[in-house]
Parts: C-alpha cells; sequence; structure tokens
C-alpha cells in the first residue's frame, strides 16, 4: 500500500485538531438531529411523497447522506443497498452490471439492455458502458425493486436506479472539495448556482478525478488507473404554472491504462503454471501483463423537462433527453507475459432519443397517471477477440455490427383511496419494441490455417446454419409487444405503519447476442422477451417516536423465458430458460440517542435458473444458481456526532457490506465462483462554521483481497484457470469542502 507523507501528515492534523476541541470544550454536546433518519421524499410515484408512504421496496439517500458515505459513483449505491448487486466484468467502468433481486444481464457486448436500469434525472440511459454514472452535487439516488413501467418511460422487469442531481436554485450558493489519498488519486469537485435573471435561475457542476493504477505490472504500466472528467449543466425558468429545466451533460474517462485479470489457478490444475508456462503471483494486485489494456469513453447527454401546472389538480410533464455514448476498449485478456496472446477490443457509437408524455391528477380520492414513451436506439458495434498465436497457431474473429432499437407504450396508474386505511393501485401498459440487427462476421488468419483448424469453416448447426464468420452478413428484425401491469393494496392501520401486498407483471424485450469469437451458430443469435410475475408484500414503519424504522418485503418470482447469460470456452451466449427466485429484505434505520445513528440491512435470496443445458452429468440438464445473486448480504453503518465549543461538529462512522458466495455464469463452475467477502470502510469528518469540512477516510479498511468477477477460462486455455477482477486494497485518503 502506498500511503504517501503528504497523507499522513493530513491525517495527523485531523485527529489533533478533533482531540483539541474535544478536550478544550466546556460541554461537548451530541447532535440532537440524525442525518440517517431525515426523511427522505421520493418521486418513484411521479409525485412528491415520504419514502414511508410508498408501497414499493425503495431504499433512498440525501444528497447528505451520499457525501456522508463518499459516494463517487452510482455503482457505489450497492453497498448499502439490500438486494443490489453491482459488478463490472472486468473491474472497471467499462460495462457496468445493476443486479437486483438476482436480475441482471452480464453480457458484455454494449448494445445490450438490463432488466435492472438506471434513470437519471428522469432519463433512461440505455447503454450499459454508460451506466456507471459519476455521483456528483446530488439530490439523492432511490432504488426500487420490482418490476417498472405504470409510471416510468422505459420498462424494467428487475427495478431501476434513479439519480437525480441538486437543482438550480434562486438565491446563489456554491461549494469547492479537493481531495488527495493513496495512489496519488485527487479529487476536485464543484458546483455554482444562482439567479440569472429574473425567473430564471443557472447551475454548473464539475467532478475530476485521477489515480494510478491498482494493479501494480511488471512489465509496463501500472493499470486499472483512472482519469475522468465530468461535468454539468442546467438552466432553470419558473412562473406561477410553468417549470422548465434544460441539462447538458459531459463525461469523459480519458484513455486509462485497464482491462486486466488476475489469473488464479484452481484445484485440479496438476501443476504450478498456467497456460502459458508461468507461475501467478500470489498477489492478487500483481500482474505480468505485457500487452496491457486501454479504456476510453466520452459521452454527452442533453435533458429538458418542462412542467405544466394545469390546474391546482392537474399537471402535464414533458421529458426529452438525447445521448451520444462512444467507447474504444482493448484488453489484455490473459494478462500474461506473451504478446499477441489473447485480446478483446470492444468499439461503441450509439445514439438515443427518448421522448415522455405524462399527465397527472388528484381528486379527493383518487390520484393518477397516465403516459405516453417513445424510445430510439441507434448503434454500431465492434468486437472481435484476438485468439493465441500458440504453437503456429492464431485467428482474429471480429463482428461489426448495427442495431436499432425502436419502442413506444402507453401506461398509466391510478390509485384509490376506499378509506382512510386502505388504497387500491392498479396499472397497465402497453409495450411494443422493434429491432433491426445488421451484423458482419469474420475469421482472419493471423497465422495460416487457424480459422479451419478451430472449426469456424464448414461447421453447422443441427439446423443447418453456419457459423457467423462463415455466414458473412446476417440482417435479422424482430418485434415484441406486451401488455404488462400491477395490482396493490395498501394497508395504513396508523400514521406510522404501511403494509401492502400486490402482484405485478413486467416485460424484457428480446434481442440478439452475437459471440465475440464468431464461432456461435446463426441460429443461436436471437433470444426471446423475458416475463416475469412478481408476488410481493411488505411493511413500513416507524417506532419508538421516530427512533426506529423497520422496512421489510418478502417476493416470489416467476420467470418466463429468462434471459440467461452463459459463458463457455470463450464464448457469451443469452439464451433463454425458465427460473424462479425468493426472498426478502430487511431494512432498520436506528436513532438510540442524540448524536448516535445505525443503519442494518439484510437480503436474503434463492434464485434459480431451471434445467440448463450443459450443467448436469454427461453434458444434461441441471438447475444452477442464477448469476451475481447472492443468497445473502448484509450491509451496516454506525455513526457518532458530537457538537464543540464554537459550533464545529465532528462525526465518526464505520460502514460495511458483506455478501456471501455468488457466480458469474449461469453454469454454475468453480471458476466463475465469486467467494464470499466482507469490506469495511471508516470516515472522520469535521465540520467548521457550518462552511468548512475536512474528512479522512480509510476504505476496505482490513485490506481485503476480493474481486466481484471471475471467468471460468478452462475449456479454452485446457487448464484449471479462473480469470478474475480484484478490487482495489486497502485507500486511505481526505478531502477539504468549502461551502460559500
Amino acid at each position: 500500500m502506498r500511503v504517501s507523507n503528504k497523507l499522513t501528515q493530513f491525517t495527523g492534523f485531523m485527529l489533533l485538531l478533533s482531540l483539541s476541541q474535544l478536550a478544550t470544550a466546556d460541554g461537548i454536546a451530541a447532535r440532537t438531529s440524525s442525518l440517517l433518519m431525515e426523511e427522505v421524499t421520493v418521486t418513484a410515484q411521479k409525485r412528491e411523497q415520504d419514502m414511508q408512504d410508498v408501497g414499493i421496496a425503495i431504499t433512498a439517500f440525501s444528497g447528505d447522506q451520499i457525501d456522508a458515505l463518499g459516494w463517487t459513483k452510482s455503482d457505489d449505491v450497492a453497498a448499502q443497498t439490500p438486494g443490489l448487486i453491482t459488478s463490472s466484468y472486468n473491474g472497471d467502468s467499462g460495462v457496468s452490471f445493476f443486479v437486483i433481486r438476482g436480475l441482471g444481464q452480464a453480457d458484455f457486448n454494449d448494445h445490450q439492455e438490463a432488466p435492472s436500469i438506471i434513470f437519471s434525472d428522469g432519463a433512461y440511459i440505455a447503454n450499459t458502458s454508460a451506466a456507471s454514472v459519476a455521483m456528483f452535487d446530488m439530490e439523492r439516488v432511490e432504488v426500487l425493486k420490482g418490476p417498472q413501467g405504470t409510471l416510468f418511460g422505459r420498462n424494467a422487469t428487475g427495478g431501476l436506479v434513479h439519480l437525480l442531481s441538486r437543482k438550480p436554485t434562486k438565491e446563489f450558493e456554491s461549494y469547492f472539495e479537493g481531495g488527495y489519498g493513496d495512489y496519488s488519486s485527487t479529487h476536485f469537485e464543484g458546483a455554482v448556482s444562482g439567479s440569472i435573471a429574473d425567473n430564471v435561475q443557472g447551475r454548473i457542476a464539475f467532478l475530476k478525478t485521477d489515480a494510478d493504477g491498482i494493479f501494480e505490472n511488471s512489465l509496463g504500466p501500472d493499470t486499472r488507473e483512472e482519469d475522468s472528467f465530468n461535468f454539468r449543466g442546467q438552466l432553470q425558468t419558473e412562473t406561477d404554472r410553468l417549470t422548465a429545466n434544460l441539462k447538458l451533460e459531459y463525461s469523459n474517462v480519458d484513455d486509462i491504462q485497464s482491462g486486466v485479470y488476475k489469473d488464479v489457478l484452481l484445484p485440479g490444475n496438476g501443476g504450478t503454471t498456467n497456460f502459458w508456462g508461468a507461475v501467478p503471483d500470489s498477489d492478487p494486485h500483481n500482474v505480468d501483463a505485457i500487452d496491457g489494456g486501454n479504456l476510453h469513453k466520452e459521452g454527452w447527454a442533453a435533458t429538458t423537462t418542462i412542467t405544466y401546472d394545469i390546474n391546482d389538480d392537474m399537471d402535464l410533464t414533458f421529458i426529452g433527453n438525447y445521448q451520444d455514448n462512444e467507447k474504444d476498449y482493448f484488453e489484455d485478456s490473459d494478462s500474461t507475459i506473451q504478446v499477441m496472446g489473447s485480446q478483446f477490443i470492444a468499439d461503441t457509437e450509439a445514439d438515443t432519443t427518448s421522448l415522455e408524455l405524462r399527465l397527472h391528477g388528484t381528486t379527493e380520492r383518487a390520484d393518477w397517471t397516465a403516459g405516453l414513451y417513445y424510445l430510439d436506439i441507434d448503434g454500431d458495434y465492434l468486437t472481435g477477440f484476438q485468439f493465441p498465436d500458440y504453437l503456429g497457431l492464431g485467428l482474429l474473429p471480429r463482428n461489426e455490427f448495427s442495431m436499432e432499437t425502436e419502442s413506444w407504450a402507453i401506461f398509466g396508474q391510478l390509485e384509490y383511496d376506499f378509506s382512510s386505511k386502505f388504497t387500491g393501485i392498479a396499472g397497465i401498459r402497453y409495450t411494443n419494441d422493434d429491432k433491426d440487427f445488421d451484423l458482419s462476421s469474420e475469421c482472419i488468419d493471423t497465422v495460416a490455417g487457424s480459422c479451419a483448424f478451430f472449426g469456424a469453416t464448414g461447421i453447422t448447426s443441427a439446423n443447418g446454419a453456419p457459423t457467423l464468420s462463415d455466414a458473412g452478413r446476417t440482417v435479422l428484425s424482430r418485434s415484441d409487444d406486451d401488455i404488462t401491469g400491477k395490482l396493490q393494496l395498501d394497508y395504513h392501520p396508523n400514521d406510522d405503519t404501511l403494509i401492502y401486498a400486490g402482484f405485478n407483471r413486467g416485460m424484457k424485450a428480446g434481442g440478439y447476442s452475437p459471440t465475440s469469437d464468431t464461432l456461435q451458430f446463426v441460429d443461436q443469435l436471437e433470444f426471446s422477451k423475458e416475463v416475469l410475475h412478481a408476488y410481493e408484500m411488505g411493511f413500513k414503519t416507524t417506532l419508538f417516536d421516530g427512533k426506529l424504522r423497520l422496512n421489510g418485503a418478502a417476493f416470489y418470482y416467476d420467470y418466463r423465458d429468462y434471459q440467461a447469460f452463459v459463458f463457455a470456452g470463450l464464448s457469451n451466449l443469452v439464451t433463454n430458460l425458465d427460473a424462479h427466485s425468493y426472498g426478502g429484505e430487511l431494512e432498520a434505520v436506528v436513532h438510540p440517542a442524540d448524536g448516535w445513528d445505525f443503519l442494518l440491512g439484510l437480503s436474503l435470496l434463492d434464485a434459480t435458473v431451471e434445467d440448463v443445458p450443459g450443467a448436469g452429468a454427461g453434458g444434461g440438464k441441471a438447475d444452477q444458481d442464477m448469476l451475481l445473486a447472492p443468497d445473502v448480504t448484509v450491509n451496516w453503518m454506525g455513526r457518532k456526532e458530537w457538537y464543540l465549543k464554537g459550533g464545529a461538529l465532528v462525526s465518526f462512522q464505520v460502514d460495511g457490506v458483506y455478501v456471501s458466495d455468488q457466480t458469474s455464469n449461469t453454469l454454475n463452475s468453480v471458476g466463475a465462483e465469486i467467494e464470499e467477502y466482507a469490506v469495511w470502510n471508516t470516515r472522520l469528518n469535521y465540520v467548521y462554521n457550518d462552511n468548512l469540512q475536512a474528512s479522512i477516510f480509510v476504505n476496505n479498511l482490513l485490506d481485503e483481497d476480493y474481486y466481484t468477477y471471475a471467468f471460468d477460462v478452462s475449456g479454452f486455455f485446457s487448464t484449471a484457470v479462473s480469470y478474475r477482477s480484484y478490487q482495489a486494497p486497502r485507500w486511505i485518503g481526505g478531502r477539504i469542502r468549502w461551502d460559500f
């Protein structure tokens, strides 16, 4: 671990300052308010409500809570959200997976939409390479579990994560934050907001982060580094009835060293060397990657949100969004000393346009919403996999393809109060998805005769379909439509308790999954729509005069044609299988005394994919665990605050997460297993006069060696080896923030 002298001095200064304040204070007062118990207003049902009054399993965090936890990207939310797992196949932000209650998509092709999706200020983020969103100058984040579609523009079978940024203010406000930490990491963030003219406000915010690579590379630059810049600008105008907001965003990940794995020998390998004859370093953060890897991403987006109050009981909202995302990715897949060993490339240029029109109204007993939605995703993609030039063999399969998705939907939901205690909810949605797919595949011999040797020429499926590279060009189109909906009953036995139970039907359209090695048969390209029947009941309650907030939910999911990701050899494939799952979450926030806060979350899950081909004895069928669906996760946080002499505030917190064993492949091989892990973090914060703040933090306090994704490549390399995406070791840093 690399700890700088400057950081050590800063840490010591912070500790001495805090201790001196504690020692000289005439009377140390505990804070009477609670950071964790503060009321979180959510818009999960397209209107502002207290989270405790919404009959949906929601985990939400305010901007202050996000800052206190030190989160900087959307992936971080999983650490304190029961039922949510985030991961990335290569450990960086190239493609991010969000999995809610076991429902996610782990195909690393950029054109795939996920069943658990991301929204930013009401706009859907379709591209999985853009799903890892920088979190800065945030108002709050909401995680909604279960099928969504009767209130949101884009439908989701698993659930969604909604990121909401701070809006322009009439009064002037601004802040600047700077930080430094291990691996020469720097963090610069700031925002300025205020009135520009009568009824016109503006806000600009930015985040710049840099860090050296966490993998020490003996053969080249250290890898898995960070170099990103994010900017957000907003203009907003308000009249008595109209509010209009224009938001422009830009993000850039600038040619970072990335795209390496740690190769680990598995039991049964039969030796001490990998396929290349090298002995893997036992340190999970040391690699010998001669080719290295590289990631560059650039994107910008424009969102217009207009709300017009037709009268006191009815309003109309329009959300228009355009996104442009580009990615260039090169991966040293084998991460070894071999030049041109095995490499993966993925290039993306995708444009997304979405339009949403939503009418909302209220009466004495009812609250209703009706909406129209249009989505267009137009993308060009390139994938290729350089097979090892080893023993005189080598080939480069390539897929160059385009896909356009057009979707439209009409949706609505009605809530009706039968009495002061009972509310009925009914929602319905019609969705139509059309996809046009144009694929050109080829296999290039880097050593003469290699394509034919590996079976890419002259082989057909049982139905007579050729491989992708033999077919050359494949043009396909498909259309999916379905009616989905929701029925639910809410019961309020008193002002502090909500009990709900309901049924929800969700759908995700089908698509195409071309394997990177082009050895797939053409008739395996297409997969069908996924349908989920979800049954759920839950409760939300506040007890002991507001000192305890306890929320829980239990569910049973029945899938038809679940879209399962399978990785075999070096082939990635999505196929349809039936599946089921059941489980639940429990969340408790406790404020036992002034200055004390505790948070505890628990998720239990049993998620099974049924009759998976090739998983049983002799290549037969067998049930398998869903990928990225651990049986148990536990999250926790403890926080203590003190007011000091002169009004200064000191807080100390410890937080963490435990994740049980899981798998990264629908074929549950040993090499795809992700071992259980527990990660602890701690943070000391000092606030003076409400406008000057300094903090020190230690992430991964116990220096846990853990990984969140693994590829079993034994089937190709003929040795029992797993390629793993290890996460950062212990990381110490500090930040100073000035609000002015």
